[in-house]
C-alpha cells in the first residue's frame, strides 16, 4: 500500500507522487506506466514536491534533506542543512513555485526559497591516499624499511613489497568544504588486503 504525502504536475502533464518509505513515483496518464524513483543518496521518506518548469528537473522535500532529481538520468543530488537549507527537515505538502519560478519550500526550521537555476551540481570529490600500513605499521612518505618501498614523488604512490606481507591497509581520503563553518574537514575510509601468502620456512614448518 502507497501512502501518498504530495502531488505535482510536471511539463509533459505526468504526475508525480511523494511517498512514505517509497521514495517518489511518475504516474503517465497517458500511456498508465508508473515508475519509482529512489536512490541511496536520497531520504524515501518524501514531505513534499515540487516541479521547476524550466529544466523540468523534480524537487523533493524529505525527512533528511532537499533532494533533486533529473528525471532523464534518474539522478538525484540530495543538500542538506550546510548546504543552506533551512534544516534537514521538511513538512508535508508544503512546497510551492512562484511566478518568477523561484521554488519555496518550508520545513522545521523556516522556509527555504532559491532560483533552481542558480543551483550548481556539487562538484566530485579528490580522493587521496592518506596513509599506508604493512603488517600493522604506518609507513612514512619516501621510505625504505624491513623490504617495504614506499614513494610519493610525483603525486603517484608506487609501493614495493616483500612476498611474505601479510597485511595491506591503504586508508583514503577526500577534502570536503563546509559551509556551515567555512572550513576543510576530511573524510576517510580504509581498504584491507590480506594476502595469502607465506614465507617458506612458515609453509615448510606447517608440514
Amino acid at each position: 500500500m502507497i501512502s501518498c504525502r504530495d502531488v505535482a504536475e510536471d511539463n509533459e502533464g505526468g504526475i508525480w507522487i511523494a511517498t512514505i518509505g517509497m521514495g517518489v513515483f511518475r504516474l503517465d496518464l497517458n500511456t498508465g506506466e508508473v515508475r519509482n524513483f529512489r536512490a541511496q543518496n536520497m531520504c524515501t521518506d518524501v514531505s513534499c514536491i515540487e516541479v521547476d518548469r524550466l529544466t523540468g528537473n523534480i524537487w523533493i522535500g524529505t525527512l533528511d534533506g532537499l533532494s533533486c532529481l533529473d528525471p532523464t538520468t534518474g539522478r538525484f543530488q540530495t543538500y542538506h542543512a550546510n548546504d543552506g537549507v533551512q534544516s534537514n527537515e521538511f513538512y508535508e505538502r508544503c512546497a510551492t513555485r512562484c511566478d518568477d519560478h523561484t521554488l519555496v519550500f518550508g520545513g522545521k526550521q523556516g522556509i527555504t526559497i532559491f532560483d533552481p537555476s542558480e543551483i550548481r551540481p556539487q562538484e566530485s570529490r579528490t580522493l587521496l591516499v592518506s596513509n599506508i600500513e604493512v603488517n600493522g605499521y604506518l609507513l612514512p612518505p619516501n621510505i625504505r624499511q624491513g623490504g617495504y618501498l614506499l614513494d610519493r614523488n610525483d603525486g603517484a604512490v608506487n609501493l614495493t613489497l616483500p612476498h611474505d606481507f601479510h597485511n595491506l591497509n591503504i586508508h583514503l581520503s577526500t577534502l570536503d568544504f563546509d559551509n556551515s563553518t567555512g572550513t576543510r574537514r576530511c573524510s576517510s575510509t580504509c581498504f584491507r588486503m590480506r594476502s595469502n601468502i607465506h614465507p617458506p620456512e612458515a609453509r615448510s614448518r606447517s608440514r
